[in-house]
């Protein structure tokens, strides 16, 4: 992955690989009609609030919760690649950014196409 970073580490909940674009959802209400299916979920702690977007989700990350947390367990039912416990992610990514979910291992990976990792490039 030589024009990828990786930003970030976590838990895999549910395994799998994808690509897409990442949506930071910081109030599952008020941003829902900003979520398109195939996005990347971002969350700090995903609950029943986040579960329709789970639906539309071609990936799941958080940064808090474990592996039989609700976006987990939700996952594992949609069979979407899902990673918690991704600490900091949401300040290491911008809503928007081209991001991989690599859950293909139990150390589940985020990386972040060259150039998005820094706010200050935007």
């Amino acid at each position: 992955m030589n024009e990828w970073t990786l930003v970030a580490v976590g838990r895999t909940a549910c395994p799998g690989y994808v690509r897409g674009r990442a949506k930071l959802i910081t109030n599952a209400i008020s941003q829902e009609s900003d979520f398109v299916r195939g996005n990347i979920l971002f969350v700090r702690n995903a609950g029943t609030e986040h579960t329709t977007l789970m639906f539309k989700a071609a990936g799941m990350v958080s940064e808090l919760g474990g592996i039989t947390c609700h976006m987990a367990t939700v996952a594992r039912e949609l069979n979407t690649p899902a990673i918690v416990a991704a600490n900091g992610i949401l300040d290491k990514i911008k809503d928007g950014a081209d991001v991989v979910v690599d859950a293909s291992e139990s150390v589940g990976k985020i990386y972040i196409l060259n150039n998005q990792n820094n706010h200050d490039n935007y």
